[in-house]
């Protein structure tokens, strides 16, 4: 009788200890608190997440981590979708129709008091944009732009704040200066093309500008 009880015993805790090697592999309560990922269709049991970026180099980060995810072992894909603008990354992220999106902490900031369901979760840079102008525009501070148009991103973007800031810091008026939205993408043909005056954004368009 003994016998078997400790056979009985034996059992059991193998059983137990089996059952407990299982939980720790699949990690379910992992799972549960990750409900922004899903599973890719045809990537076998691989999670994934899609992220919005524009074409800047402060969102290098999303495309090489989109690169980096497939190229290792890791148990997370992250998928990088390129937009043009914010507001077309804004819109997909109240439809749902993506997960997570680089945006500026002033647009990000407007969403969560318009009570979308979004919260900030990386911060990612906070500086690294330029004012272009043409050459034959011989400004040398912001009061030689009076009457000028800029680009910007965003009205919610840094660019927009700064330019503001530095306008009443040189005594500007609001209306001394126009103000236009354009996504970065354009800015460089739009100033080609003399619709505008110049543009404030991120890298690479100003260098690329100042090349061609």
């Amino acid at each position: 009788m003994n016998m078997r009880s400790q056979t009985v015993r034996w059992t059991v805790g193998v059983i137990a200890a089996i059952i407990f090697i299982v939980i720790l592999r699949l990690k379910p309560w992992q799972k549960a608190q990750d409900p922004d990922l899903h599973i890719a269709p045809g990537s076998g049991a691989k999670q994934s997440m899609e992220v919005a970026f524009i074409p800047v180099t402060c969102h290098l980060t999303c495309p090489i981590t989109d690169f980096a995810s497939k190229t290792s072992e890791t148990g997370t894909r992250f998928d990088a979708r390129r937009f043009s603008e914010f507001p077309t990354i804004v819109e997909s992220l109240k439809s749902k129709k993506i997960l997570a999106g680089f945006l500026t902490v002033p647009l990000a900031m407007k969403l969560r008091e318009q009570k979308a369901p979004v919260r900030i979760c990386c911060l990612g840079h906070r500086d690294g944009s330029q004012i272009v102008i043409r050459k034959e525009n011989g400004a040398k501070n912001l009061a030689d732009l009076k009457g000028k148009t800029i680009a910007i991103p965003s009205f919610l973007s840094n660019e927009n704040f700064v330019f503001h800031k530095v306008m009443r810091e040189q005594g500007l008026n609001e209306d001394d200066i126009k103000f236009v939205v354009l996504p970065p993408p354009d800015m460089n043909a739009a100033l080609a093309t003399k619709s505008i005056d110049g543009f404030f954004v991120a890298e690479p368009f100003c260098s690329k500008s100042e090349l061609d």
